[in-house]
């Protein structure tokens, strides 16, 4: 399931890093900065999601089989922070890279989301419209 969202997840971040970058040829030109920016930006944000997703299903196991849970969720929190963090000091230190570009992508997941909840969803066609139990008088 892991890797199904993460797939997901990047499918949609390239088509929006290509959208990005299109949008800010008119304001900035051809400007290899903003690609490699844009790149790590996605790369921090993906990896960003992999360790919130890993943290979350081993408290999940952990709370089932002790009722309790432990520190991990803030050591992985900091931890996900100082490799944002991290990707932003790369950005400002080294000039090939623009922080800008660093940080749109961090934006990408809540849009991808947000997007999917708002848009309909395409069916697989295996369930008639009351199997799904949708009303067909709205």
């Amino acid at each position: 399931m892991l890797r199904t969202e993460l797939a997901h997840i990047g499918k949609w971040s390239v088509i929006l890093d290509t959208l990005a970058y299109s949008i800010s040829i008119p304001f900035l030109g051809f400007r290899l900065p903003f690609a490699m920016g844009l790149l790590l930006g996605t790369v921090t944000m993906l990896g960003s999601m992999w360790l919130l997703s890993r943290t979350v299903l081993r408290i999940a196991e952990q709370a089932k089989e002790t009722g309790t849970h432990d520190r991990r969720y803030l050591k992985s929190y900091l931890l996900r922070m100082l490799m944002i963090g991290a990707a932003f000091v790369i950005a400002y230190r080294y000039r090939p890279i623009a922080a800008l570009g660093v940080a749109i992508p961090m934006l990408y997941p809540r849009v991808i989301y947000t997007a999917g909840a708002l848009l309909p969803q395409r069916s697989s066609g295996t369930h008639s419209q009351n199997e799904r139990g949708e009303n067909q008088n709205l």
